[in-house]
């Protein structure tokens, strides 16, 4: 590749980037401003929480204990638990706890959408019908308002409603830091959405859909590696659009350690590509419509940029080593390399101290973790480089992660 080639190559790939994300810059800058609106009440909906968990036991009882402690109406909230063929005492714990349990012990299709649904129908057996279904994992806690919150936004007529997620273990190390951080940032951003008119990325737990949602697609239909994110593709497609309800806190357990966070983030990568190459078509076709402002944001928030970069460093890296071999001068993609490098660095440091000077009464850590937590956001949020080759290339499968309950935070 010449010297003009790669130049020409990087003014097309920065112009895209912009054009790709000059939004969600728009975006978090008028979230870090606007005022956050808080419904007063709602209209006391009746509601079902799904829990899928599979070996849970150290975990699971403290989420049910939250969803009970709740300040809504109890008489109104149902627990229920399918234990996916745990081999430890799942079930008994939450059964102990106050849920309603079902054990799965066969395997129909791999994954938490198969579990969803089983337990949807499982709850349709049992004559009991409700307005709306909360999503959770078994590591997840709740505030005290939680469901409150949520029901307030629910009642002004939003089908799918998601939270402000938080981390129990926001403090632990520099990798569940890096998970917190983006969370509490991607919170920001939704505000923003919610006030635009856009539609919030589902985001794997703490969110709500409602019965009508789930009764027009015949139960939980979601069956990909990432099936939060199907979810938003479809039912926005439908014109199902997600709220946020910032307060409505919940807080969830992250991965310390790297190779589980790898194996994590690789199945999210993966499972965005599939969603794309599923509704990626019909979701671009939708820029075209009256809610244009969601579909490119639906098109835009995740994947592309991620592959931008992955494909603009192969490139220099390509070129680099080429001009090695060749005997030539490598200034020029280094110079590149070392741009696309340090852009991506500015970008998500600035992202991450504009976020833990916003939200600062909502992290967990002292000042000294939360300050390390933003100097490491970058080199977090830029092993989805290589992470994105690896789902580009690999197999990728449904595996559960083994949640210990460690660095739970004693307050929540």
């Amino acid at each position: 590749m010449t010297a003009e080639t790669l130049s020409a190559f990087h003014r097309w790939v920065d112009i895209i980037l912009v054009a790709c994300t000059f939004y969600q810059i728009v975006f978090f800058a008028a979230g870090l401003f606007l005022k956050e609106e808080r419904p007063k009440s709602g209209r006391f909906h009746r509601y079902a929480v799904m829990i899928a968990a599979r070996n849970e036991q150290a975990v699971i009882a403290g989420l049910i204990e939250s969803l009970k402690a709740q300040t809504y109406p109890g008489n109104l909230l149902d627990i229920y638990v399918m234990s996916d063929r745990s081999t430890d005492d799942t079930a008994e714990t939450a059964r102990k706890a106050g849920a309603i349990v079902f054990e799965r012990k066969t395997l129909v299709g791999s994954g938490k959408g198969y579990v969803l649904h089983e337990l949807w129908q499982k709850i349709r057996e049992t004559g009991k019908r409700y307005d709306g279904f909360f999503i959770f994992d078994a590591d997840n806690r709740a505030k005290e308002d939680f469901v409150e919150n949520m029901d307030a936004v629910f009642s002004q007529g939003h089908p799918i409603v998601v939270g402000k997620r938080n981390a129990t273990n926001f403090g632990a190390n520099w990798i569940s830091g890096g998970y917190a951080l983006w969370f509490l940032r991607e919170g920001i951003v939704n505000k923003a959405r919610t006030a635009f008119g856009s539609s919030c990325p589902v985001t794997g737990t703490g969110y709500l859909v409602s019965s009508a949602v789930l009764e027009a697609s015949g139960g939980w239909q979601y069956f990909l590696l990432t099936e939060d994110t199907e979810l938003s593709a479809a039912e926005l497609l439908k014109g199902n659009k997600a709220a946020y309800a910032p307060a409505a806190e919940f807080y969830d357990e992250q991965p310390t350690s790297f190779s589980v966070s790898w194996r994590q983030r690789m199945r999210w990568v993966k499972g965005y590509m599939e969603v794309y190459r599923r509704y990626g078509v019909k979701l671009l076709c939708g820029v075209f419509t009256k809610d244009r402002l969601a579909f490119f944001d639906a098109c835009m928030a995740n994947l592309p940029a991620c592959l931008l970069t992955v494909i603009s460093i192969l490139t220099d890296v390509f070129c680099l080593s080429a001009a090695l071999v060749a005997g030539q001068s490598p200034a020029l993609p280094f110079t590149y390399l070392v741009h696309t490098l340090l852009g991506a660095w500015i970008t998500f440091f600035f992202f991450g101290v504009a976020t833990a000077v916003k939200e600062h009464k909502y992290i967990r850590a002292s000042f000294l973790r939360c300050a390390l937590d933003c100097l490491t956001l970058p080199f977090f949020m830029m092993t989805y480089i290589p992470i994105g080759v690896s789902a580009l290339f690999g197999k990728v499968e449904w595996t559960p992660i083994r949640h210990l309950g460690e660095n739970q935070q004693s307050h929540l």
